[in-house]
């Protein structure tokens, strides 16, 4: 056989229990985030203060210029004073009054000063808070010594803080902005100042600062115009966002939306993965509990006043959210999707598919691998079923129908629901995203054997939600494959018995088989009711008297006909199962159906509908398949009957009834075949008979005992007669 490692992803037991490689590739797209969010803010503080330091010593030299012209100067009054004594010495008239007692300084001055002054302050502040700023990425880069595990909790949680209070737009947009703001300040006080000077001075600068502004405004309308365009500014940015949000979002949603832009959730490049391997077993809540250190940050002597820490299953679901999200690394993507099928809390879980981004992520990656199915081998095929599986696992978990569609149906869905506008588009597209998707995750017999039971349930699931697609249609191709697949699979009774009751009523829809006429459209709430059956089989959910009802619904459409009736195996392994549950599980008799003498009545009429089937001329069905299912049924109502299904009452009254019937066909070759299988059948009966049949129960409503014996052993001995000296049948 060959390696299934090489064609199927294996899927770890639990998240994080694949060998520690899954955090391998977190911790290094984590170190490259924090490396790409601080290494370009460090650079630009740095500059900054290179720059704020030269303009402030520039701004400081006009200031010592201006300054001086808002009070009088010393040297006016001394100059008057010399003036006077060599002018009119020995004169005693009145003294002249000085020109610091007439001083007014001049208004352009004054609004000059104002504008150098409060450039200098913004400079000041702008390098103050770049301090700060190093600072801040000096405390945000420092790692503690707890274990791997806390550490890596830890700068996630520091992460989602620098994002959640905005430090990379403080840091990266708005210091830059004050600096710049600075130094439009600056060019104005300067401009007032020349032309204090004269007005022919003021002309070029004035000329100069108007095209720079000029040219700022055309790439902020640049920027709204192409979202591309590489003219970017702090300010564009700003400009660019409020101008496209809603008026009452437009501050609180550019700041958010910054924050996370600038700190890292952006694409990467694909790069090869290196470091050790951890144990990531260690990532369950409990482990996570078991060192009482608190995160820092958590805990302390006032606790109680901080912010309470995300929860570890929320901090899991933030792991993979996160890879979804930014990496591009492909090792990093598969271990993420391999650890998302085997997460079972559905708090974590609701948690990924919350976020739209990654679900839309998810659902891309898997129509991207699918695409070079053919292409690229078995690599291709692996990251499919990965991908494939983990979208399924969170929707059939916790998700809706909707999250298997494209976000533009599914807006256009949760808006208008009853709309007839788009169900094709809807339809044709859920319909190749799911026919697509059974495709890449078909298994033969033989690779089964070793695939989890979930994943199974991902096999079987991803076909019936073809058929039950919303306003969707099935054929009975469809159909058949649908029972293959669960007649294939060893699944638990009660979960096999939920889903060949399910087919069943899939195929009592009155839906189009004929490729030339359209397909009748399915009703919402109808699909909604059948995908709700399969999120609740495949979460585990036993709810004995919903399942108990849908068998028996299923059970009385042996006597219908229509054309998509299921074959006659369908109904067998229907019955197979119900007899498994029961004798595993008792879940018909928790359910508190009285189902009295129905059951062995309908395994009557499946067993005439087999004898129909091989008699009919022309044969309309493979009658040798037919014979070998009459075997089982026959050999089945033997094998096990110390247990309470089938019984030995049930066997007795089924048999009788079947071999009236059989006589009533007339005389045939297949008669023979019959008899043999019934004395093998008698044997069995006879040996059990002492401890089995006078202790059966009533629950069927049959008679017992002595009668029941009696009756089927006159019509066991009229047909053996029947057969073998041709006597006339009753």
């Amino acid at each position: 056989m060959a390696d299934l490692s090489t064609k199927f992803p294996v899927f770890p037991p639990a998240f994080g229990q694949d060998g520690g490689k899954f955090l391998k590739h977190y911790d290094q797209l984590a170190d490259e985030l924090d490396e790409d969010m601080t290494k370009p803010i460090k650079e630009n503080l740095d500059g900054m203060l290179i720059f704020a330091g030269l303009f402030a010593g520039v701004n400081s030299g006009f200031l010592t210029l201006t300054l001086p012209k808002m009070s009088p100067d010393p040297s006016d009054d001394t100059n008057a004073l010399l003036l006077q004594l060599i002018q009119g010495a020995g004169n005693s008239g009145n003294a002249p009054r000085l020109p610091s007692a007439e001083f007014t300084a001049p208004s352009d001055m004054f609004i000059v000063n104002i504008l150098f002054s409060l450039s200098l302050t913004c400079a000041v502040a702008a390098s103050f808070f770049a301090v700060l700023g190093r600072q801040w990425l000096m405390y945000y880069d420092h790692r503690s010594g707890q274990t791997t595990d806390k550490r890596r909790f830890e700068q996630l949680l520091r992460s989602q803080a620098a994002e959640r209070w905005g430090l990379v737009p403080i840091l990266d947009i708005v210091l830059p902005t004050l600096l710049q703001l600075a130094l439009v300040i600056f060019s104005i006080g300067l401009i007032l100042y020349l032309r204090s000077l004269g007005a022919v001075l003021s002309y070029a600068p004035l000329a100069l600062l108007s095209a720079g502004l000029a040219g700022l405004i055309l790439s902020v309308g640049f920027c709204l115009w192409d979202p591309f365009c590489p003219f970017k500014t702090p300010g564009s940015q700003v400009v660019t966002f409020i101008a496209r949000a809603s008026p009452s979002k437009r501050i609180i949603s550019w700041w958010a939306v910054t924050a996370k832009r600038s700190s890292g959730l952006i694409r990467r490049q694909s790069y090869e993965s290196k470091g050790e391997e951890h144990n990531l077993h260690e990532l369950s809540q409990d482990s996570f509990h078991q060192d009482k250190t608190p995160l820092r940050g958590q805990g302390g002597t006032h606790a109680n006043i901080h912010r309470p820490v995300e929860d570890s299953k929320l901090l899991r679901a933030d792991l993979v959210r996160r890879v979804l999200t930014i990496s591009d690394d492909k090792n990093a993507l598969y271990h993420a999707a391999l650890n998302l099928s085997a997460v079972r809390d559905p708090v974590t879980l609701d948690r990924v598919i919350s976020d739209e981004v990654a679900v839309e992520r998810l659902r891309n990656l898997y129509l991207e691998a699918q695409a070079r199915w053919n292409t690229d081998g078995d690599a291709a095929r692996r990251e499919a079923r990965a991908y494939g599986t983990a979208l399924m696992h969170i929707v059939l978990s916790v998700g809706s129908l909707a999250h298997l569609l494209p976000p533009d149906s599914r807006i256009q869905l949760i808006q208008n629901p009853d709309s007839t506008l788009w169900r094709p588009t809807v339809n044709s597209k859920l319909l190749n995203f799911l026919g697509e998707l059974e495709d890449r995750l078909r298994v033969d017999r033989v690779e089964q054997t070793q695939i989890s039971q979930r994943s199974q349930f991902l096999f079987i699931a991803s076909r019936a939600l073809q058929v039950i697609a919303p306003w969707g249609w099935m054929t009975k191709g469809d159909l058949y494959i649908l029972y293959s697949y669960i007649l294939a699979f060893e699944l638990p009774p009660w979960p096999s018995l939920s889903w060949l009751a399910l087919t069943i009523k899939l195929s009592t829809r009155r839906i189009s088989d004929s490729g030339n006429r359209l397909p009748t459209m399915t009703p919402l709430p109808w699909s909604l009711e059948i995908f709700t059956k399969i999120q609740h089989m495949y979460r585990g959910v036993q709810d004995s008297r919903s399942i108990c009802e849908d068998v028996m619904q299923s059970l009385r459409t042996i006597t219908k006909s229509w054309p998509q009736k299921p074959p006659n195996d369908v109904y067998f392994n229907l019955f197979r199962s119900i007899c498994l549950a029961e004798n595993e599980t008792g879940i018909f008799t928790r359910s508190s159906l009285d189902v009295g003498a129905e059951v062995p009545e309908l395994l009557t009429s499946l067993l005439v509908s087999v004898e129909i089937n091989i008699r009919r001329s022309p044969p309309a069905v493979d009658q040798s398949k037919e014979r070998s299912l009459r075997q089982d049924c026959l050999r089945f109502l033997g094998s096990d009957l110390d247990q309470p299904w089938p019984s030995i009452a049930w066997t007795a009254a089924s048999v009788t009834q079947y071999l009236k019937a059989v006589m009533g066909m007339g005389r045939s070759t297949e008669n023979h075949l019959i008899l043999e299988a019934m004395r093998n059948l008698v044997e069995l009966i006879r040996s059990e008979s002492g401890t089995g049949l006078q202790n059966e129960g009533s629950i069927w409503g049959i008679p017992v005992g002595e009668e029941l014996r009696l009756e089927f052993s006159r019509v066991y001995m009229h047909f053996e007669a029947f057969v073998t000296r041709n006597d006339v049948a009753e």
